[in-house]
């Protein structure tokens, strides 16, 4: 079981530049370039995620001539551009794709359907206050649980960081930088987007089976 990037367009998090006309209106076109670069999300750039809402008609009818579609979330405060992946690369006179197909390893896909179960068990909790912040160890704990049992606890360290610092740069985990010494992460709402809550006990019970077939 596995994602693809290109479902989300998660790389690329630069700083954007909200460029505005002399109506301090934001073009469609800048609100699209700035969502080819990654997510955006309505608390890193507020003025750009309320004029996608106000031009989403302008900007969706952009985006489907790149061959592109765009979610967004105006609940929880984000959006994103993914591929029309229902049409096959060469259907009709569909642009080449923008978005590179690129599989996620088998820990990274783990570590996102954990953080999404991790994100509906938090929501449900009465002590939910909004955001979900894990500690680097409570993150290193959820994935040793379905990792194969190792006496090279360096190595798998080493790894479980790659693919914690990853997911980071996917933008599913945003690193808290208050006290960089307590590596602390936000799990960010956009994960809900890419793993649903109907489905995580059918993938979970999937990474049991393998880490059987593994040991």
């Amino acid at each position: 079981m596995s994602f693809d990037e290109k479902d989300l367009n998660l790389e690329g998090q630069e700083e954007r530049s909200s460029k505005v006309n002399s109506k301090n209106r934001i073009q469609e076109g800048v609100i699209l370039a700035n969502l080819l670069k990654g997510p955006l999300y309505i608390e890193d750039d507020r003025l750009l995620f309320r004029a996608l809402i106000e031009k989403q008609i302008e900007v969706e009818s952009l985006a489907q001539k790149l061959g592109l579609t765009i979610f967004i979330d105006e609940t929880e405060g984000y959006a994103f551009v993914r591929s029309m992946s229902e049409f096959p690369d060469d259907y009709g006179q569909l642009p080449p794709r923008l978005i590179a197909r690129r599989p996620l390893s088998y820990q990274v896909t783990l570590l996102l359907v954990l953080l999404r179960q991790r994100l509906l068990e938090y929501d449900e909790s009465e002590e939910s206050l909004g955001r979900l912040v894990l500690s680097y160890e409570e993150l290193l704990e959820m994935l040793k649980i379905y990792l194969p049992k190792t006496t090279n606890e360096a190595t798998q360290l080493a790894k479980i960081e790659a693919t914690i610092k990853k997911v980071v740069e996917m933008g599913f985990l945003r690193e808290l930088d208050s006290d960089p010494s307590l590596k602390r992460y936000e799990v960010r709402r956009i994960i809900k987007a890419l793993v649903q809550s109907d489905t995580l006990t059918q993938i979970k019970e999937k990474f049991k089976e393998l880490l059987q077939d593994r040991a």
